[in-house]
């Protein structure tokens, strides 16, 4: 017994030796960091014809990149995108998650810029990863959540798991969230944080009203797109579970460009009728209904001549 315990501690010893000489240098560090510690995880996904790289963080990225692409709510979203945009266009996804449509746009068009707005730290830090691995030189990817007016506020989470998109600001409206206001009042007490360990969540789990809440700071897109030094938007989409008439109210500038012709916005019908009455009165129509209670509408500005 004591001979077969010296055995196992000169291998571990052996083993740690190795391991110690093998961080010693870059290149053998770096293989070892990439395919022992972590390992690849990237699979190639079509939607609609277009072929992205995407980095799969875990069990909920993972069903979802599988089963969601081809018959989820957004492929309308897709293919009326895949139409529309031109070489030289410039495309914003406000509420990017892991930044699906900013990859596939750019996969569409030769765009002269295309913006992620992401507020959320796991999934800011997804995006700029899934846009490393494209080589999109011409994408940036900013840490904001785009509201009325400037200010830090309180983003909350659904499950703190990365590339997870549902979380919402205190002053969206919260009726796709059940029992959100007690939720958030937990939150803001220390109480209620996970309940459920999100790496084993798939993309048909019930999730808690909300487990995990950040600082983040909030800016209209008009006052963003001065101060950064942005191109104007042609095309956008708008998926921020409730914030969607807040983001509207903080771009006028943006949408009596002419240079925007279209966006996709994710509504319900507590936000449908403030969010067209803001559209409408820019010059905006219904392109495309959507398919579901909680979906993607999109708006085109009239064509001149039509």
């Amino acid at each position: 017994m004591q001979d077969r315990f010296g055995r196992f501690w000169r291998v571990k010893k052996g083993l740690a030796a190795f391991y110690s000489f093998l961080l010693k240098y870059r290149l053998s560090s770096r293989l070892f960091t990439a395919f022992v510690i972590e390992p690849p995880k990237i699979k190639e996904v079509d939607f609609g014809g277009f072929s992205i790289r995407a980095h799969i963080p875990g069990v909920y990225m993972n069903g979802w990149l599988i089963n969601g692409p081809s018959k989820n709510n957004e492929m309308p979203t897709v293919r009326f995108l895949a139409k529309d945009l031109r070489d030289g266009d410039v495309f914003y996804e406000v509420g990017a998650a892991w930044g699906m449509y900013a990859l596939i746009c750019n996969k569409m068009a030769r765009l002269k810029q295309c913006v992620a707005f992401e507020p959320q730290s796991l999934n800011f830090a997804e995006t700029v990863r899934n846009v490393y691995l494209n080589n999109f030189q011409n994408t940036i990817v900013l840490p904001l959540a785009v509201g009325d007016e400037s200010k830090f506020d309180d983003f909350y989470v659904q499950a703190f798991q990365t590339g997870y998109g549902g979380g919402a600001m205190a002053d969206y409206d919260r009726s796709m969230f059940s029992e959100s206001s007690e939720a958030m009042e937990a939150l803001r007490r220390g109480e209620g944080m996970a309940n459920k360990d999100p790496s084993s969540l798939s993309p048909d789990d019930d999730l808690p009203a909300f487990e995990w809440r950040e600082r983040v700071l909030v800016m209209p897109l008009d006052r963003i797109i001065s101060e950064a030094k942005l191109e104007w938007p042609t095309h956008m989409v708008i998926d921020i579970d409730g914030g969607e008439v807040l983001c509207l109210k903080g771009m006028e500038k943006t949408l009596a460009n002419p240079a925007l012709r279209a966006l996709s916005i994710e509504v319900d019908e507590q936000t449908r009728g403030e969010v067209e009455k803001i559209l409408f009165a820019a010059g905006f129509s219904i392109e495309i209904e959507k398919t579901q209670s909680r979906g993607n509408v999109v708006y085109t500005r009239a064509r001149q001549g039509t």
